[in-house]
């Protein structure tokens, strides 16, 4: 019933949404085996046990959390900054042990909770490692503290610290599987945009995989792009509801596993394959793992199913709503999230675009005039120089801790712009910020960003893309040395394959293009961060000369189409 502006509730509109309530509330605390929530348990436990030792081993500990001089914290949590050096070994060995502790099922109460704070931590550390399979495990993490998932195929039932049981309400069960399928859903809605349906970046990607074995001749091909980018959609909306439902649940296993491994052999994602196939198991029938053992090994009798308790209610709703709410945040903002990245993270937009940038920033003592050039890596490590360039946030943060840093030697408050040109998705490279902005009297806030300049490069068709190669400047060498004698030899021999490789097509594509051989011409620059492209014969009326790329020729960047920018090794 309205009455004016007000909305009333008859009787049996009440009546009715207590019943729905009533319901949801006794499906949840239907009583549903426990196995399957064990199961998950071990194998969370052992996949963080591996990924803290790939951590130990892998060398990047000291590379992500001890070499830098700056870190990029989240907004509001400027205080998550890494101890001491030797304290962040200490701490991953301590998360190894908890990991192997809450696979074990021993001391789960004390190791859950040491987890998820020393993980979450870590994770805040800084914002240029920042992968949503990490979040996941954050979250997932959270969850599993207010889970009694040690109550079966643990050494706590079997040392006595705590009751076996053969039945939990199966509102644990389904809270996992509701945050996985958060992730699915929006992965899945956050593809449906003009770029994917285009297939970029797939393509980009496909096409830096034709060198792969057996599929490589028709990885770049317009069937396949066209597949994977369906196939992405189609999976992330239809798994859930293939995993649940008994009669296709077969279908969403084999599926699963070929989309998950796939993911493995194309792109370097880490554990994140690993524990998606793990919480497949999560949408199987509860008591699936009991029925494949013995009975007489299941650790003991059954205690009474737990109560639920209000607060616990309580707290999953606004967990959940939460965890629906934050994906669709980027709605607030103006222009393209995957240009601003506004909104960006924390949403699970997983593969979703593929950017490269370069900075320049200038600082000015406004006392006496002068400008200072500030080449980003004397500050940062090249990964962290690498993903700032393409992530407004994270370039406003640099620019006040340069502020801070060059104040000390002027008279007055430094002044601080940055030159940024990025390129999202294969497009021409512009302006990613306003170069008359001075960022250092720009606060962080959580409001959109004005000085961020909207994208009004067009997506380019695959020929023309192809015929107009944009080289944005290579990561240094140095980046992956941080590691340990054996796996130095084995990352450098990678890095020496995959330059090899990229040269191999660079002088393929001066030839084609240009009729030049290639000869001593590269793309490579140590010493200052360059653009290079190059632009197709037919766009040019005579044959281009070789210039090198400076300050002015930035200027005349965007000023002059058919202008080709390469480097003449001497």
């Amino acid at each position: 019933m309205v009455r004016g502006r007000h909305i009333s509730l008859d009787s049996s509109s009440v009546s009715s949404i207590r019943g729905i309530g009533s319901r949801l509330g006794e499906r949840v605390r239907h009583p549903v085996d426990t196995s399957s929530l064990a199961v998950f348990r071990i194998a969370f436990g052992l996949l963080m046990f591996i990924d803290m030792l790939a951590l130990l081993a892998g060398g990047a500990i000291r590379y992500l959390y001890i070499i830098p001089e700056f870190h990029f914290t989240y907004f509001g949590f400027s205080w998550a900054e890494p101890p001491p050096g030797p304290l962040v070994y200490a701490l991953v060995v301590v998360l190894a042990a908890a990991a192997l502790m809450i696979a074990a099922g021993w001391r789960y109460r004390i190791a859950m909770p040491v987890f998820f704070a020393g993980f979450t931590w870590m994770f805040l550390f800084d914002q240029s490692t920042y992968l949503n399979h990490n979040y996941l495990i954050c979250l997932l993490s959270l969850l599993m503290i207010a889970m009694p998932a040690n109550r079966r195929w643990s050494l706590d039932v079997k040392g006595g610290r705590v009751a076996a049981a053969i039945r939990l309400p199966s509102f644990y069960l389904w809270m996992l599987r509701a945050q996985i399928t958060v992730v699915y859903v929006y992965g899945a809605i956050a593809k449906l945009n003009a770029d994917w349906f285009h297939g970029e970046p797939v393509r980009m990607w496909l096409e830096g995989r034709t060198h792969y074995p057996l599929l490589g001749p028709w990885m770049a091909s317009e069937p396949m792009v066209f597949l994977v980018c369906t196939v992405g959609i189609l999976f992330d909306l239809l798994i859930v509801p293939l995993l649940l439902w008994p009669r296709t649940r077969i279908i969403g296993v084999a599926l699963s596993a070929l989309f998950h491994m796939g993911n493995f052999w194309l792109f370097d994602i880490g554990v994140f394959p690993w524990l998606m196939l793990a919480a497949t198991t999560l949408f199987f029938a509860p008591d699936w793992a009991a029925r494949w053992m013995d009975a007489s090994r299941s650790n003991g009798g059954s205690s009474p199913v737990h109560p639920l308790s209000r607060r616990l209610l309580i707290a999953a709703v606004i967990f959940m709503s939460f965890q629906v709410v934050m994906p669709l945040r980027h709605w607030m903002y103006p222009g393209d999230v995957a240009w601003t990245e506004e909104g960006h993270r924390f949403s699970w937009r997983m593969k979703l675009r593929s950017k490269q940038g370069w900075t320049r920033f200038e600082i000015t003592d406004p006392s006496t005039g002068r400008t200072y050039e500030i080449d980003p890596v004397r500050h940062l490590t090249p990964r962290q120089a690498y993903r700032m360039a393409t992530r407004p946030d994270m370039i406003l943060q640099f620019a006040h801790y340069l502020r801070d840093v060059y104040s000390e030697r002027m008279t007055g408050a430094a002044e601080v712009r940055v030159e940024a040109l990025a390129t999202l998705n294969g497009r021409r490279p512009q302006l990613l910020i306003d170069p008359a902005r001075d960022l250092a009297g720009v606060p962080r806030t959580l409001g959109h960003a004005d000085w961020i300049l909207p994208l009004t490069e067009p997506l380019r068709s695959p020929d023309e893309r192809r015929n107009r190669v944009v080289i944005m400047p290579p990561l240094r060498d140095t980046m992956r040395l941080d590691y340990t004698p054996a796996l130095a030899r084995t990352a450098l021999s990678r890095i020496a394959d995959e330059k090899r490789r990229h040269l191999k097509e660079i002088e393929q594509a001066l030839l084609d293009e240009f009729g030049i051989e290639a000869g001593k011409y590269y793309e490579l620059e140590r010493e200052r961060n360059i653009i290079f492209e190059l632009i197709p014969r037919e766009h040019v009326t005579t044959r281009p000369a070789v210039i090198r790329a400076d300050r002015e020729e930035l200027d005349l960047y965007f000023e002059r189409s058919g202008h080709r920018v390469l480097r003449r090794e001497q």
